[in-house]
């Protein structure tokens, strides 16, 4: 996101941008892992207020169209991409801007980083995914904290209920995202595709389902070049270049 002089407050035209990076990404072999980052000091401010007070003119039907293309089109490409997500925030991540660092695998947070579900100080719940993500990642009890009251979640905190992976210091923060998806990039494609399809399940199946899907998903996984070049780095002693076939 790279709209410095507004904090990265979001536009449906950047979403639709962002949507589009990350669906190209995802058709490129060559890409590995998927960084998705603010310029400047912040991770991003939210929607642009111009973008949030031109809604009060619309529809109700219009809002949902823009939001559904838009917005939730960026998230559904971030959350529904095979390869590896990874936010790296520093400073503020309000509002659809916490909604996206919310939808990616992991997110590695600068000290100066800071959550903030917004919308119930404007009378609105997170649309993008966040109330149904927020109860599984931070418990219910945490979750009612962001969603109902919008309370600020801080850079310690963020890690010690599960809000965000990696904490560094602010200064440090793009060397050490650069190691993070490094070290995401060089996982199986297939087994690393496969396992996210598992977790995004489990939000929704239930055990003896999974046991059934899994057994097959495995079968396939077993009979891949990837396992077999997991296998021989793990008996030779050394790190696996995995080819994702």
């Amino acid at each position: 996101m790279n709209r410095e002089k507004t904090l990265n407050a979001q536009t449906p035209e950047m979403m639709s941008e962002i949507a589009d990076a990350v669906i190209s990404f995802e058709k490129d072999e060559n890409i590995r892992a998927i960084v998705i980052t603010g310029k400047g000091r912040a991770f991003s401010a939210g929607a642009d207020l111009n973008y949030l007070d031109a809604t009060t003119k619309k529809s109700a039907a219009e809002i949902r169209k823009s939001i559904y293309e838009n917005f939730m089109r960026a998230a559904r490409a971030i959350a529904n991409s095979r390869k590896p997500t990874l936010a790296s925030m520093r400073g503020p991540a309000f509002g659809a801007g916490c909604e996206l660092a919310i939808v990616c695998d992991f997110r590695i947070i600068s000290d100066t980083a800071k959550f903030n579900e917004t919308w119930a100080k404007l009378g609105l719940i997170p649309p993008l995914g966040g109330a149904f993500l927020l109860p599984h990642m931070v418990g219910l009890a945490n979750a009612r904290r962001m969603v109902l009251l919008s309370e600020t979640i801080g850079a310690e905190e963020a890690i010690k209920i599960g809000l965000a992976d990696r904490l560094v210091a602010d200064d440090s923060l793009e060397e050490r995202t650069t190691a993070f998806a490094a070290e995401l990039a060089a996982t199986s494609p297939l087994g690393y595709a496969a396992g996210k399809d598992c977790l995004r399940r489990s939000l929704e199946s239930s055990l003896v389902r999974e046991w059934e899907a899994n057994s097959y998903t495995q079968g396939l996984l077993l009979n891949s070049d990837d396992f077999a070049e997991g296998l021989a780095a793990l008996k030779g002693r050394r790190s696996p270049n995995f080819q994702g076939a």
